[in-house]
């Protein structure tokens, strides 16, 4: 990406590797490409996905979510201020997903009567809206969770979630203050996020 920064390669690259970056570092070195590639398959994704990062940067407020629950309820960060709330981005493919699920179901036992939420945003690639609303919902079921889900393939025309928080590895987990600001971003099974809660929650 260096010695070779007008190479399609090098954009293709970039976007193999984007997910191990920080935000400053895939910046940087985006910039130093080849306007045209930039405007590349390769290249818009990696720009679309800077464009999430930098608009849910720490101390930013969260995007807006607009998107229904399992039974067709709108689901609004609105309605959730004054509470930490976990945006847990997932899919039923994502075995590491998965495997945070009973951890996450102890973070949301020990604080949710302080005032703590999570919202499940499930993405279903490759497949009919059909199947991925079947698989998201067989999955929340065998693994017996019972907070908010949202799947980001319906209505993603209007807005899709992942994109709108520059997500690119599953899962992602963002942590949100009582006023709806981020204050933290866990890329796989980070468990840093315990320390965060037991710093806000005092226990």
């Amino acid at each position: 990406m260096e010695k070779n920064p007008g190479a399609l390669l090098s954009v293709y690259y970039l976007y193999t590797v984007q997910a191990l970056m920080k935000t400053e570092e895939l910046k940087a070195r985006f910039e130093k490409l080849d306007n045209t590639h930039k405007k590349s398959f390769y290249g818009q994704v990696i720009a679309n996905r800077l464009a999430g990062l930098e608009a849910t940067a720490i101390g930013k407020s969260a995007v807006a979510l607009r998107k229904k629950d399992m039974n067709g309820n709108d689901v609004s960060l609105e309605t959730l201020k004054g509470k930490y709330v976990i945006l847990d981005f997932w899919g039923s493919w994502c075995h590491p997903c998965r495997l945070s699920h009973p951890h996450l179901k102890e973070l949301y036992a020990k604080y949710k009567a302080d005032g703590f939420e999570i919202v499940g945003i499930a993405e279903e690639p490759g497949q009919s809206l059909e199947k991925g609303r079947k698989a998201w919902l067989n999955a929340v079921k065998e693994d017996g969770i019972d907070w908010i889900q949202v799947l980001n393939n319906e209505g993603i025309e209007h807005f899709d979630a992942v994109k709108a928080y520059g997500i690119s590895a599953f899962p992602t987990k963002i942590l949100l203050d009582r006023e709806g600001k981020i204050i933290g971003r866990y890329i796989g099974n980070n468990k840093d996020i315990d320390a965060k809660l037991t710093e806000v929650f005092g226990k």
